[in-house]
């Protein structure tokens, strides 16, 4: 199990409206580069459990391909 600390991110990164293709796809054309955006866009403080607040987490499958962030404390 790899745990993972979760970054501060500064600023929220929104996608404007009237992007070009070319431009999207250098911000957003990489998986990792895509879940980064998601992850500022979502917390722009850094990743808290929402039920007890720490800010340490784990990934794991959920069965259908993707991936889950459990809190590594309390695993919601």
């Amino acid at each position: 199990m790899q745990v993972h600390e979760v970054p501060h991110v500064d600023e929220c990164h929104s996608i404007p409206a009237g992007l070009s293709m070319q431009k999207f796809h250098t911000r957003y054309g990489t998986e990792r580069q895509c879940e980064s955006a998601l992850f500022a866009a979502r917390w722009h403080h850094g990743w808290q459990c929402a039920h007890c607040g720490c800010k340490r987490f784990f990934l794991t499958p959920n069965g259908h391909g993707r991936q889950l962030w459990e809190c590594f404390i309390c695993g919601y």
